[in-house]
């Protein structure tokens, strides 16, 4: 019994001093201010869509308002049936300007995400891409962060830590508390304490010559974890950095069941 209760104890120090190193890091990286871009070129910001997210309105009209001077928002949808191909015309209809909706051409592998994206990308106007999760927000130096990082051009990803938002049930909280606690700051930690890049598809950014060295989306039609794959690639295929940004993207997640958390 007193082994047992020996080892228990050691768990729960190393536990504590690791989150203790990953709320330092945490506090580090975001007390970093991030550059200014010298100039500001177009970005297409790809969103596959599928289903009605909480709030997805409010989601896309984030988006629709950023204070950049080049960017569009392609609204990918695999099929008209989709409850969101309406939400999306509706986006279109009231921010012409920016945005657009594309349905998907074909299905040519098993990971529906990247389905979207192959089509996306076809459609894109600018050379520099922002893969962005439908059921995110940002603040509104998102573009400007993601334009000064690729000033550098040994750089050849941008990803950002997540946080959550909006929580109105128990399982949205354990769903937000999850992503800013663990995920996010496991990102920061993982970069900081290890060199290792953690890329996640939420808010992904990346040059097209550089997708299209990799072998396009198509590349990736059939893997699940895409975006820490490509991450990789970009590294060990390209020899180029992934850069993580200061400010993180924000997952809505407001009336999530306990079930549909865990």
């Amino acid at each position: 019994m007193l082994i047992a209760s020996s080892l228990l104890l050691a768990a729960s120090a190393v536990g504590l001093l690791a989150l203790l190193l990953q709320a330092l890091f945490v506090r580090r990286h975001r007390r970093a201010v991030p550059a200014a871009p010298t100039h500001k070129p177009g970005l297409s910001i790809l969103k596959p869509l599928c289903g009605v997210d909480d709030d997805l309105e409010a989601n896309l009209a984030r988006f629709a308002q950023l204070p950049y001077p080049h960017y569009e928002v392609l609204l990918g949808v695999k099929d008209a049936r989709d409850p969101a191909w309406a939400v999306a015309r509706a986006a279109q209809a009231k921010w012409p300007h920016v945005m657009r909706v594309v349905l998907q051409e074909g299905e040519p592998g098993l990971n529906p995400k990247v389905n979207q994206l192959v089509t996306l990308s076809s459609e894109a106007r600018f050379d520099l891409w922002v893969v962005s999760d439908s059921n995110t927000r940002v603040g509104d130096g998102y573009l400007e962060e993601i334009a000064a990082a690729f000033e550098d051009p040994t750089v050849g990803c941008v990803t950002h830590p997540v946080a959550g938002l909006g929580e109105q049930t128990f399982g949205s909280l354990l769903d937000n508390l999850h992503l800013s606690s663990s995920a996010a700051a496991g990102m920061i930690a993982a970069k900081h304490a290890a060199d290792r890049d953690i890329v996640v598809g939420k808010s992904m950014a990346l040059r097209r010559e550089d997708v299209e060295a990799l072998g396009g989306f198509f590349s990736v039609k059939d893997v699940l974890a895409e975006d820490y794959v490509i991450g990789q690639w970009v590294t060990r295929k390209l020899g180029k950095r992934v850069v993580l940004a200061h400010a993180p993207v924000f997952n809505v997640s407001l009336r999530k069941s306990v079930d549909a958390f865990f």
